[in-house]
């Protein structure tokens, strides 16, 4: 709709749709503001429904939706944004560090061969905002 709020956006067979939110810091396309100024929304309108969130964006951005939806107890996946030189994984430039195992052991992972979409919690960089 014109105030951009969450509108179906991707149709799936048999009538299905995600809801995406839009927002930009000047309002030019969606709602002027933060993405995170859209999760009150959200969450009223799903009625105890989880969803999946899936966010790409600029880290700091990544991590306060990271945060919030943690603490709504929603799963979320980050689309992590690293300088791919070769995209095959031998020149490491896109390293991300990654859970493995118990919640303080962890890996480096490559974005460009592991990624670049990750679940939230197999971040440990993305823990607090």
């Amino acid at each position: 709709d014109p105030q951009g709020a969450l509108r179906p956006c991707v149709a799936l067979p048999g009538g299905a749709a995600y809801p995406v939110a839009i927002t930009t810091d000047d309002g030019s396309a969606g709602l002027r503001g933060r993405v995170t100024d859209t999760l009150p929304g959200l969450a009223a309108r799903l009625r105890g429904a989880t969803p999946l969130v899936l966010a790409c964006g600029p880290e700091a951005m990544l991590r306060a939706l990271a945060a919030q939806t943690r603490a709504r107890g929603w799963d979320c996946q980050l689309c992590i944004e690293r300088n791919m030189g070769c995209g095959i994984g031998t020149c490491l430039s896109c390293v991300v560090r990654r859970r493995s195992g118990p919640a303080s052991g962890w890996h480096w992972a490559l974005a460009c061969r592991d990624g670049p979409v990750f679940e939230r919690d197999e971040l440990p960089d993305y823990d607090t905002p």
